[in-house]
């Protein structure tokens, strides 16, 4: 198990990917996609938090924290990761499962949210979406509680634009007759109502933005949410996990419940796509900053990766060594690189044992 202090160490002052997902099934599907490691944490640790880490070729360091579910949960988890990280150059991605109130948002669509409403505050949050992606958009709201539609009230008889009557925190339908009307019932035998206005309905986003907008910019904020229902299922509950090994249960009561492994599914079927949407987000950011490297240091390091010829990932992996250099406040890279210039390789290994001599050369000591 790597220790969290050696993965942070990793990673310099460059940008990084952070991934916050509330059950560990959600995030097995990541795990296993970017081959992260679990890292063990220094005590004291906030609630049942589970830390996973490793490097992309081109994102670079990626943290995925599993940090239960809840608005302040998820708060909670965001604050302690982005605070360990100690950095102000990331890009956050919250990813998960959610309930659709809305029938045309079918299972299994995934849903990049530009508002999050925070149904116990209502206050409203805005992730500025820059860049081109395959997602459909709209709009999340996040809940303490499960939310469970009100079975008189079919998904399909509902306008798109109509609020959901739902069983869930104490907050009445007045503004709806109909909503009012139908849960009449529900209240008589002592149930609580509420109105579900967003496209989709979580209990996490919320938390994760008004902790993450604390440390990042809205541009570099993403929720991605999966509908696994429309507001009829119970959902797994979190579970700390030992030897990887996920261990969700089931709430007895309630209609259908989802397992594990249809929620592993449901989300491993856009894994593609999220790694898509964060290599967009980090070319534009690419494109927009202000270069790091110095025209003689790009030419340096394409002298050096044709010389010694690189593959395409190792030429990735040595690009982001620089960059992450230079970042760290590395004054002399030109210095530090140009003396390889002249060692031509002709083997394999030969590339090999050098590559990994400019690497030891540029990582922090």
């Amino acid at each position: 198990m790597l220790s969290l202090a050696s993965a942070v160490r990793l990673v310099y002052n460059g940008v990084m990917i952070v991934i916050y997902t509330a059950l560990y099934h959600e995030a097995k599907p990541i795990i296993d996609h970017f081959r992260l490691q679990k890292a063990a944490l220094p005590a004291p640790v906030p609630g049942r938090v589970q830390w996973f880490t490793g490097t992309h070729d081109v994102l670079g360091p990626i943290h995925l924290v599993v940090g239960g579910t809840g608005p302040l949960a998820a708060a909670i988890g965001t604050t302690y990761a982005l605070t360990r990280l100690q950095t102000g150059s990331a890009f956050f991605l919250n990813v998960g499962i959610a309930g659709g109130r809305r029938a045309d948002r079918p299972v299994g669509e995934a849903i990049l949210c530009h508002k999050i409403v925070h149904h116990d505050t209502g206050r409203e949050y805005y992730p500025d979406i820059l860049i081109h992606h395959p997602f459909r958009e709209g709009v999340l709201e996040t809940f303490s509680r499960p939310v469970i539609a009100a079975a008189q009230y079919p998904m399909e008889a509902r306008p798109a634009n109509e609020g959901v009557p739902c069983s869930g925190e104490p907050r009445s339908c007045a503004s709806n007759r109909e909503a009012r009307e139908d849960s009449g019932a529900a209240q008589e035998a002592g149930a609580s109502t509420n109105t579900v206005t967003g496209d989709v309905v979580d209990m996490e986003g919320a938390g994760c933005f008004e902790a993450a907008s604390a440390f990042l910019p809205p541009h570099r904020l993403f929720f991605v949410k999966i509908v696994s229902d429309h507001l009829n299922v119970r959902l797994p509950e979190h579970r700390p996990c030992k030897g990887g090994a996920a261990a969700a249960r089931i709430a007895p009561d309630g209609p259908a419940s989802l397992d594990g492994a249809t929620v592993a599914r449901l989300v491993a079927a856009h894994v593609p796509a999220l790694e898509r949407l964060l290599l967009d987000a980090q070319e534009m950011e690419d494109r927009t900053a202000k270069p790091l490297l110095s025209p003689e240091e790009e030419e340096l390091l394409r002298a050096l990766a044709e010389q010694l010829r690189l593959s395409v990932t190792m030429g990735h992996q040595f690009r982001q060594l620089c960059l992450q250099y230079k970042a760290a406040g590395g004054h002399d890279l030109a210095a530090r690189l140009r003396p390889w210039l002249g060692h031509p390789v002709q083997h394999k290994h030969e590339r090999n044992a050098i590559f990994a001599r400019i690497r030891q050369a540029l990582l922090p000591h």
